[in-house]
C-alpha cells in the first residue's frame, strides 16, 4: 500500500503558497525473474534488519539553515509532532511552502527555497529536526549551526549569515548565524527563481559543491542519510527479465513542462518495483522497469517563475501497462481544485488546512514497499505539503482517476478550519474549529468541491480542567477520522474552559471519530483519549475532559492503538473502525493479563496505553500468596501497569498487584492502586461485550480478575482543578469491579485526607452508599497555608468476598482562597 499526503493552508486575509517536497528513492529489486504462465512472480527478498532508530529527544524550536523555524512537541510514545513557526522577529523568510517526512524514525522539514537543491548542495540532514534535538542544536541552546562546506573559505564566507571556523583539504568548517539565516533561504530562492541564467543549472550555487551539518563535539553521530538509488543500469539487469524504458513527463498550469515530485511502482507485487520519479528543477525521469502494470502518483509543480513558490496538482496514473517502452505525461490541467464550502457563519474567517490523501495497493495484497530500501517503521508512502498563503496559491488540485482492476485505489480528503493555522501553545483560540473529512473510495472524482450544510454537522460541545497547579495551561484538542484505507488528523491548541466545535463526515457510515486532550504543562504531555465513534448528521455530543483525579481505569482499552497518522511510524491503518477492545483485568489459564490505562470522570475517556513507558514514572509488584513473583524494578522488558502479563496459579490463591504512574511535571502528583483478589482456575467465564478479547489468546475466553476499581465522580473542583480552603466539600466516588463484570456486593468504603503529601492522613472517615450506588463523605479543608496547598486523597474500599483495594490519589486537587 502507499499513501501520500498533500496539504495547504489557506488564509482569508492574504495571498496563498505552496511547498514543494522531498522525493526519496527506493531502488528496483534486482532479483526478479521473468514471469511465464507456469511460473508465478517471484518475491523481492527481504533486506537485512535496519538499525532502530534513536531515542527521540524532548520538544523544542529549531531554526534551519534557511532561517525558518519549527516546534517540535514531544508525545509520551516519542512520536513528535511538528509546527512551522513564524520567523523569528517578525523576519521574511524566502519560501512559503514545506514538506515534512519521516525518515528510519526522524522528522524531516524541507523549505520550498531547498528542494531543488537537496542530494546535491544540499545534505537532507541538515533538515532533519529530531536529530538537531538530539545534537543539542534546538534554539534554547545554540545561536548557530555548525556545517562542513566543500569549498574554499573564500567562497564560503561568500554565503550569507556564514561565518568560517576553519579549513582544511578543501572543506571549510563555518557557522551559519541562526538570526541571520533566513538571508541564505532568500539566496536559494532567488537563484532557483533564476536558475535558467545559470550555466550550472538549478540546484547549485557558484563554487559551492556541498553543505552538510558538522556534529559538534559530544553530539551523537550523524544518521544515515535518505539516500538516491540509481535505476537499472545495463550491466545489472537480472538474467531473464524483460526490462523497458518508462519515462515520465510533466505539464503544469501553464501548459510548460512542470516539475515533478513522486513515485512510480509495479501494481501487482510492491516488491517488485519503486522509483523516485525526480527532484525539482527537471522536468521527466526515464527508469528501466521490467514488464508489468504500474502506477505513476506525483506532485506537478508550477515551475517558480518569478515566485518563490508554486501551485501543486496531485496528478496520477494509477494503473497502466508496461510492455515496451512507455510514456506517461502527466497534466495539471486536467486537475480538479479541492474546494469544500461550509454553510455556518461560525466557519466565516477562519484559516482552513485541506489536505488530500491516498492509498494504492497491490494486487498481490503486500504493501511493504519502502520498508526493503530502509525504511524503519514505514508501511507507506506519507508526506505532507505545508503551504503558506502569505506566499503563493494555497489550493490543492487533483487529475480525476478511472477505477483500477488490480489492486486498490482510494482517496480522502479532509480540511480543518480553525483560528490560527500557525497555532502554537502561546496562541491557543478560543474560536470554534471544523474538521470536516470526505472519502472517495475508488480514486478520485470529477468534482472535489463539496458543500456541507449546517443542519449536517455533528456539534462538540467541551468542557477542558487543567491539572492541579497548571493554571491557564492550554490544551491541544485533537480530531481525527479513519477510513477503511487511511486516518487524517489535526489539531489546534485551544483555551481551558467551555467550547463547542463541529466534525463531519460523508459516509456516516464508513468514517469513525475520536477526541483527543492533549494536556499540556510546560511540554509535559498527557494524552486522553475519548470515545471512538461514528456521528451522524446533526448529533449533539457532550463531555468533560480531565475531570476528577486520575485513576487506573476499569476501561477495557482498544486494542488498536490511536498513535496513527502523520507525525508517528506507525502508518499502517487495516481497519477504520478499529473498535475492538481488550479486557482491562482477565485471566486465562494461569497467566493474567492486565491492561489499565488512566481514567476520569467520563467513563468513555482513558489515557492512551503505553507499552513501554519510563521506570521512574511507572512501577508495578505483584504478589503470590504473599510472596514477590513479579516487579518492574528488575523487569527485563518493562510492560508496566498496560499489557502487563502476571504469572498465577493453577490453584485458587490470593494475590496483590499494587501500581504506581506518575503524571505531569509535579513528581508529586501520582496514583497508586494496591488491590487484594482472590482467583482461581474454576472462577466463571466472563461475558465479554462484542468486540472485547481476551488476551492474550482473542480465540480463547476467559475470567474476569475480581478487581476493585475506584473513580471519582464531579467534586465540585473549578476549571483549575482547585477546591475552597476552610470550606466543606462532598467527595464521591464508585466502586466497581471492571466494566461488563456484574457489580461487587457488600462494598464498604473509608476516605482519608491529607494536606502534607501524604506525611500525615486523617482518620479514616465512612463514606455513606448513596441513591444511585455511588459512595460520598465530606470533608473539611482547612485554612490555605504552607504546607496545606494541595489535597492528596486515600480512598479503601472492600467487598464481601474478601477483595479490596486501597487507591491514593497524590496532589488530587489544589486548595484556593
Amino acid at each position: 500500500m502507499f499513501r501520500y499526503l498533500l496539504t495547504a493552508a489557506k488564509r482569508p486575509h492574504r495571498a496563498g503558497a505552496v511547498g514543494v517536497a522531498l522525493a526519496l528513492v527506493a531502488g528496483l529489486s534486482t532479483s526478479a525473474v521473468a514471469e511465464t504462465a507456469d511460473a508465478p512472480r517471484a518475491r523481492a527478498p527481504r533486506p537485512p534488519a535496519v538499525a532502530q532508530p534513536a531515542k527521540p529527544a524532548p520538544g523544542g524550536t529549531v531554526t534551519l539553515v534557511t532561517g525558518d523555524r519549527v516546534r517540535v512537541d514531544a508525545g509520551p510514545r516519542g512520536a513528535q509532532a511538528l509546527t512551522v513557526l513564524p520567523p523569528a522577529g517578525g523576519k521574511d523568510t524566502a519560501g512559503g511552502g514545506f514538506a515534512q517526512f519521516i525518515f528510519r524514525g526522524d522528522q524531516y522539514v524541507i523549505p520550498a527555497e531547498a528542494g531543488p537543491y537537496l542530494g546535491r548542495t544540499l545534505d537532507p540532514r541538515l533538515f532533519n529536526v529530531s536529530y538537531l534535538l538530539r545534537a543539542k542544536l534546538d534554539d534554547r541552546r545554540t545561536g548557530t549551526l555548525p556545517v562542513r562546506i566543500e569549498a574554499t573559505a573564500a567562497r564560503a564566507e561568500d554565503l550569507p549569515a556564514t561565518s568560517v571556523t576553519g579549513t582544511a583539504g578543501g572543506h571549510a568548517r563555518a557557522k551559519v548565524a541562526k538570526k541571520d539565516a533566513g538571508r541564505l533561504g532568500r539566496t536559494l530562492a532567488e537563484r532557483w527563481r533564476g536558475g535558467a541564467a545559470h550555466p550550472a543549472g538549478i540546484g547549485t550555487l557558484p563554487g559551492i559543491d556541498r553543505i552538510t551539518l558538522a556534529p559538534p563535539k559530544g553530539a551523537p553521530a550523524l544518521p544515515e542519510a535518505p539516500a538516491q538509488a540509481a535505476p537499472l543500469s545495463a550491466a545489472t539487469k537480472p538474467t531473464g527479465v524483460r526490462n523497458h524504458n518508462l519515462t515520465v513527463n510533466s505539464i503544469d498550469f501553464n501548459g510548460q513542462p512542470g516539475n515533478i515530485i513522486g513515485w512510480a511502482h509495479n501494481v501487482e507485487d510492491a516488491n517488485v518495483g519503486f522509483f523516485l520519479m525526480d527532484f525539482p528543477g527537471r522536468q521527466q525521469a526515464t527508469f528501466s522497469v521490467p514488464e508489468g502494470t504500474y502506477a505513476v502518483e506525483a506532485t506537478v509543480l508550477t515551475g517558480p517563475g518569478d515566485k518563490l513558490s508554486s501551485p501543486m496538482a496531485f496528478v496520477t496514473e494509477p494503473e497502466f501497462t508496461v510492455k515496451a517502452d512507455t510514456t506517461v505525461t502527466l497534466d495539471a490541467r486536467k486537475a480538479v481544485p479541492y474546494q469544500p464550502t461550509v454553510d455556518d457563519p461560525g466557519a466565516q474567517g477562519l484559516q482552513r488546512t485541506d489536505s488530500l490523501w491516498f492509498s494504492r495497493t497491490s494486487e498481490a495484497g503486500n504493501g511493504n514497499a519502502l520498508h526493503p530500501f530502509g525504511f524503519t517503521g514505514f508501511a507507506l508512502i506519507q508526506m505532507r505539503l505545508i503551504a503558506y498563503p502569505s506566499k503563493g496559491s494555497p489550493m490543492i488540485f487533483a487529475t480525476p482517476t478511472r477505477p483500477v482492476t488490480k489492486g486498490s485505489f482510494d482517496l480522502a480528503a479532509y480540511t480543518y478550519l480553525r483560528e490560527n493555522v500557525d497555532t502554537v501553545p502561546e496562541q491557543p483560540t478560543s474560536l470554534p474549529t471544523y474538521m470536516l473529512g470526505f472519502s472517495f473510495p475508488g480514486g478520485v472524482p470529477a468534482s472535489m468541491s463539496p458543500k456541507v450544510r449546517s443542519a449536517d454537522l455533528t456539534t462538540l460541545h467541551s468542557k477542558l480542567y487543567q491539572r492541579p497547579g497548571t493554571t491557564g495551561m492550554p490544551h491541544q484538542m485533537t480530531s481525527e477520522f479513519s477510513l477503511p484505507w487511511t486516518m487524517g488528523r489535526n489539531w489546534a491548541w485551544v483555551k481551558p474552559g467551555e467550547r463547542t466545535d463541529y466534525v463531519y463526515g460523508n459516509t456516516p457510515d464508513t468514517t469513525v471519530w475520536q477526541q483527543r486532550d492533549l494536556i499540556t504543562d510546560d511540554g509535559d504531555f498527557q494524552n486522553v483519549w475519548g470515545e471512538r465513534r461514528k456521528v451522524r448528521p446533526g448529533q449533539v455530543i457532550s463531555e468533560k475532559w480531565n475531570q476528577a483525579p486520575r485513576v487506573f481505569a476499569d476501561t477495557p482499552l482498544y486494542r488498536v492503538s490511536p498513535a496513527v497518522g502523520f507525525g508517528t511510524s506507525d502508518t499502517l491503518v487495516t481497519s477504520a473502525v478499529a473498535m475492538d477492545r481488550i479486557c482491562a483485568a482477565c485471566r486465562q489459564d494461569n497467566i493474567a493479563m492486565v491492561n489499565l490505562g488512566l481514567g476520569y470522570s467520563e467513563p468513555t475517556h482513558v489515557n492512551e496505553a503505553f507499552p513501554q513507558v519510563d521506570k521512574d514514572l511507572v512501577s508495578a509488584e505483584f504478589y503470590r500468596d504473599g510472596a514477590l513473583a513479579f516487579t518492574t524494578t528488575n523487569a527485563s522488558t518493562y510492560l508496566g501497569p498496560s499489557g502487563m502479563p502476571l504469572p498465577l496459579v493453577p490453584r485458587a490463591a490470593t494475590y496483590r498487584l499494587k501500581a504506581r504512574q506518575e503524571y505531569g511535571t509535579d513528581a508529586q502528583m501520582s496514583v497508586t492502586s494496591d488491590w487484594t483478589f482472590r482467583s482461581g482456575p474454576a472462577d466463571t467465564a466472563a461475558t465479554l461485550p462484542d468486540k472485547t478479547d481476551c488476551t492474550p489468546d482473542p480465540s480463547r475466553g476467559c475470567s474476569f480478575l475480581p478487581m476493585l476499581f475506584i473513580r471519582y465522580g464531579d467534586l465540585g473542583l473549578d476549571l483549575n482543578s482547585q477546591a475552597k480552603a476552610g470550606a466543606p466539600l462532598d467527595i464521591a466516588f464508585s466502586v466497581r469491579h471492571q466494566q461488563s463484570q456484574p457489580p461487587p456486593s457488600g462494598v464498604t468504603a473509608t476516605v482519608e485526607v491529607s494536606y502534607d503529601d501524604g506525611e500525615t492522613w486523617s482518620e479514616p472517615r465512612d463514606a455513606a452508599r448513596r441513591g444511585d450506588g455511588s459512595f460520598a463523605t465530606t470533608v473539611q479543608h482547612p485554612a490555605l497555608s504552607d504546607p496545606a496547598q494541595y489535597v492528596s486523597l486515600r480512598i479503601i474500599a472492600r467487598d464481601d468476598a474478601g477483595n479490596s483495594v486501597t487507591q491514593t490519589n497524590s496532589r488530587a486537587y489544589r486548595l484556593t482562597d
